[in-house]
């Protein structure tokens, strides 16, 4: 048996146990009280054997026993925990981390935190009413954490703080050139393109996965340097600034700090700017969202100006935390579909919605949305669900196909280079009696 221990807070312990039993992985876990093991639960899971027999490929049980208890043990040292002996004490080479150490690189188990996906619209109601809610400009793109060490060394992370230092030479050159302080970290929004839509992403995140630093670059050369937003300074010449500052101080901190070093700054790989700061916005929410309208933005990261993220900034346990004071407004779309729903007659090339499952089994579970292009042929947009009790018992009534108004968060097209005429995050919001099927047009299909 090992067992692993995870600090929580200033003093509360977790403990994990794990062992095997011929080819089942058991686990023990719960939390030590004034010295004790109090359990929380436990499992013991049989594996079983992986891949095809007499292949190359295939895995008995008993090893593949031992590589699913490998990788739990793995996955649990990235959240902090750390293994000890019988006596409860970390092993040798082993220790409980709550600090920074800034002659070392960032440790695995770091983690900063993330705004909520969303929030009450009461609460949302009440910070404009006290017009203490300040709009910060959502970038479509993936995190890259810069840590400058205590001897000026420039490493850049990933969110997961995988390395990418050598992803992006010249958002390290920048910050060296910029003479960012010692015992600094840095959070950006790393972006192709606009970094508005989700085809900004996609280019992104090819980028971000290349296993291969030279393969990243070599995509930079052919599609364009990765471009970096600044959207938080949690530590800056090793002071915890996130501890005691409000969200409004951080913000008019980093544009005062950066702004105009960013503005000017240039590299000659980069054609145009690379580096940008903080985007603020303080008025009230229909105007931001008319803002974000106007610019195309996918919207908002949205804060409480007077909170202070305080002890929420980060933790050691690989896991992040999610503020109350930070939380995200997305800009959503609607529009006008033909929907289907006949799920036995459906085919691959053709769908045309699905069954319900679990409590919703035998009812319906998705329509198929479908629109016309200019040519009047009908297309294939996507299916969506979202539907309460009542409407899964109406809609399994109607004629199809009928007109419905759905809402969403962007839109695809295999026009404008995109693999699908798809839709991101559907959501059913009406039957429109008072519009015509032969109406569901769209000229960019």
């Amino acid at each position: 048996m090992r067992e692993f221990r995870q600090r929580q807070g200033r003093s509360a312990e977790r403990f994990w146990q794990t062992w095997l039993e011929d080819d089942f992985v058991c686990t023990v876990w719960g939390a030590v009280v004034d010295g004790k093991r109090k359990e929380h639960g436990r499992t013991k899971d049989r594996p079983g054997p992986k891949g095809k027999e007499d292949t190359k490929a295939y895995v008995d049980s008993y090893a593949n026993a031992q590589f699913n208890l490998d990788r739990d043990i793995r996955k649990k040292t990235e959240e902090g925990y750390v293994e000890v002996g019988l006596d409860g004490q970390p092993l040798v080479g082993g220790a409980i981390q709550t600090t920074i150490d800034w002659g070392e690189r960032l440790p695995k188990k770091l983690c900063f935190s993330k705004p909520r996906n969303k929030v009450n619209g009461d609460y949302i109601a009440a910070l404009e009413a006290k017009d203490d809610l300040l709009f910060t400009r959502k970038v479509n793109g993936m995190t890259v954490i810069a840590q400058v060490q205590a001897d000026g060394k420039v490493v850049l992370y990933s969110r997961r703080m995988d390395i990418m230092s050598d992803h992006f030479p010249h958002l390290v050159k920048a910050i060296k050139e910029l003479k960012i302080p010692f015992c600094t970290i840095l959070m950006f929004e790393a972006f192709m393109g606009d970094g508005n839509t989700k085809r900004d992403l996609g280019k992104c995140s090819e980028i971000m996965r290349c296993k291969l630093p030279q393969k990243s670059t070599d995509r930079q050369k052919e599609r364009g340097w990765m471009k970096f937003y600044l959207y938080r300074i949690p530590f800056w010449k090793s002071l915890h600034l996130e501890a005691d500052h409000t969200c409004l101080e951080l913000a008019h901190l980093i544009d005062n700090t950066l702004g105009d070093k960013f503005i000017d700054y240039r590299d000659d790989r980069a054609k145009g700017r690379l580096l940008y700061t903080l985007e603020l916005f303080e008025g009230s929410v229909k105007e931001a969202m008319e803002l974000a309208e106007n610019e195309n933005y996918e919207g908002w990261v949205c804060y409480q100006a007077s909170a202070v993220i305080g002890d929420y900034s980060y933790s050691f346990d690989g896991k992040a935390h999610r503020p109350a004071c930070a939380f995200k407004m997305k800009r959503a779309q609607t529009d006008d579909f033909r929907a289907y729903w006949d799920p036995d007659a459906g085919t691959k090339e053709r769908p045309l919605g699905t069954w319900g499952t679990g409590k919703n089994m035998g009812k319906v579970g998705t329509l198929s949305l479908y629109q016309l292009n200019k040519k009047g042929e009908e297309t294939y947009i996507a299916d969506c669900s979202g539907f309460t009790d009542e409407e899964r018992e109406r809609l399994a009534t109607q004629k199809y196909p009928i007109c419905v108004e759905v809402k969403y968060d962007s839109r695809f097209y295999k026009s404008q280079g995109d693999k699908t005429n798809s839709l991101d995050f559907p959501r059913y919001q009406r039957q429109r009696d008072d519009k015509l099927c032969q109406e569901c047009v769209d000229e960019e299909l």
